[in-house]
């Protein structure tokens, strides 16, 4: 507790620092790559056949990711996708105030409560590090699930009929 105290405690923009870094690894890591892989085959193998539920510890950030790709391979404007990816906030007020309240109460300084507020939220500066890194490395996200998930048009096509028929 003392190491995680002293990484957010230090200053109020640690948890979005961290946060940053963190988006910047869900989109370039190899290891996550193979993993948004395994995330596309399972929605074409099970699809048709029962309902997928995906999430993570917060379900927000390596959940997001996968939300984003999948929205944006079926075709789904940016513009709403981000909207999809900021309603993590409205879903996750009790569980965030409750982290807040239990900072509080173990009276850890307004600079670690500013970092558990942005470690358990999303911002739009966290979905535009995501964008600007998949635009300025990869060509864009339809380029990305090519190139680095080895997704095919024949797949988008069929994820297409799954979800959207």
């Amino acid at each position: 507790m003392e190491k995680i105290y002293q990484l957010y405690a230090k200053n109020s923009d640690g948890g979005f620092q961290k946060i940053m870094r963190s988006y910047r690894k869900l989109a370039i890591d190899r290891h996550a790559q193979r993993a948004y892989r395994h995330f596309f085959e399972i929605l074409l193998k099970y699809g048709n056949k029962k309902g997928i539920l995906f999430h993570c510890s917060a379900g927000k950030d390596r959940t997001g990711m996968c939300a984003l790709l999948l929205l944006a391979a079926l075709g789904v404007r940016m513009e709403d996708i981000r909207k999809d990816y900021m309603l993590t906030n409205v879903a996750s007020v009790a569980r965030v105030e409750w982290r807040i309240s239990e900072a509080k109460k173990m009276q850890l300084g307004s600079n670690f409560i500013s970092s558990v507020r942005d470690l358990a939220t999303v911002r739009n500066e966290y979905f535009d590090q995501l964008i600007g890194i998949l635009e300025y490395q990869y060509g864009g996200i339809i380029q990305y699930l090519k190139t680095e998930i080895g997704l095919t048009d024949v797949e988008c096509k069929e994820l297409r009929k799954i979800y959207l028929n």
